[in-house]
């Protein structure tokens, strides 16, 4: 099994996804609440995935956020697949740098469709076939 940390605050996200994620990946125990917190987690488990999920999230530092999205995501050994999730319009140049980096697998709206992102991660990752997913099921 694939062992996965979820770069997400805990209440309610991370509950959310170990729930949709229990028997098809190892979930790591954590307790992120902002940004700063997520490399100490990967750095602990070294995880296969890290699912990143932008808009779960505090960041101290707003202005520079994209700055130190690529920082992190560079910090990160390339043996750790990015799942990138984010509020952002399909158009967002923010995407072209992602894929530069090697991310390849993008969900950009607002909903989430778990089985599409379980379905996804199974998948091997492809830098020929980058992903980009609109999704379907709302967070309460």
């Amino acid at each position: 099994m694939q062992k996965v940390v979820l770069g997400m605050k805990y209440e309610p996200f991370y509950k959310f996804f170990q729930d949709h994620f229990q028997g098809d990946f190892d979930i790591c125990e954590t307790n992120i609440n902002k940004f700063e917190d997520v490399s100490i987690y990967v750095a602990q488990y070294n995880p296969e995935v890290l699912i990143f999920a932008e808009q779960f999230l505090e960041f101290e530092d707003e202005d520079n956020k994209d700055e130190k999205i690529f920082e992190l995501i560079n910090s990160i050994s390339k043996n750790v697949r990015v799942c990138y999730m984010c509020i952002r319009n399909i158009d967002d140049p923010f995407f072209d740098q992602l894929k530069d980096v090697g991310i390849t697998d993008i969900f950009y709206t607002p909903e989430i469709d778990m089985n599409r992102i379980k379905q996804q991660l199974k998948k091997r990752a492809n830098k020929d076939n980058v992903v980009f997913y609109g999704t379907t099921e709302p967070i309460n």
